[in-house]
């Protein structure tokens, strides 16, 4: 398991990831080239569902649409 993004927390990656996963909110994963959207169902299972993305847009391409939100 490798940490993508910078933790504001003194925390292990492992403590971040399980603290992520059993959250309200789904934890995104990448495996490999693949998406995945982890949620924690009530029930203490998880609910996997793995998303494509179809496009890839540059920063000025990105810049531009966000400014309609």
């Amino acid at each position: 398991m490798k940490r993508l993004l910078k933790s504001h927390f003194d925390f292990t990656d492992e403590r971040l990831f399980n603290m992520s996963l059993n959250s309200n909110s789904i934890t995104n994963i990448r495996v490999g080239d693949r998406l995945y959207g982890v949620d924690c169902l009530s029930d203490g299972k998880y609910l996997i569902t793995e998303f494509i993305t179809e496009f890839e847009l540059t920063e000025e391409e990105f810049k531009i649409i966000s400014s309609k939100r």
